[in-house]
């Protein structure tokens, strides 16, 4: 009777594991596949933004820049675009971070470049630029 209990015991757990990987697996496919669809709809705003309003804005004679706040008639490069939608979107949705990080880091952002070896590897296979979505 005491070894059916401890086998009735050990078949609930594996169960039990099983059914929380799946669980695991299930949410982090579902939070991979929302950060991926999130950081290509970045990039889709990104990629309009320097092909179509850029070259534009420049044609009228405004001044396209990373300081564009303190200076008149400018708008904001597209990767500082990128970065403040960026944070906006982070800062207002809890719980998400976000990441633009490139091979040609701005020299005045601290937390422009490659942070560790992951990024560093990401970067690499990913080439010039990176926006990471976690």
């Amino acid at each position: 009777m005491m070894a059916l209990s401890v086998y009735a015991f050990l078949s609930v757990l594996l169960i039990a594991g099983q059914i929380y990987q799946v669980l695991k697996d299930t949410g982090y496919r579902v939070t991979l596949e929302a950060a991926t669809s999130y950081s290509k709809s970045i990039s889709d705003v990104r990629e309009y933004y320097s092909s179509q309003v850029v070259p534009r804005a420049s044609e009228t004679g405004m001044t396209i820049s990373h300081d564009f706040r303190n200076l008149d008639n400018a708008i904001p490069l597209p990767a500082i675009l990128t970065i403040e939608i960026g944070e906006i979107s982070s800062s207002q949705r809890g719980g998400g971070d976000f990441r633009f990080f490139s091979s040609y880091p701005f020299p005045w952002r601290k937390s422009g470049g490659v942070q560790n070896d992951i990024e560093q590897a990401v970067l690499t296979t990913c080439k010039l630029q990176v926006l990471v979505v976690r």
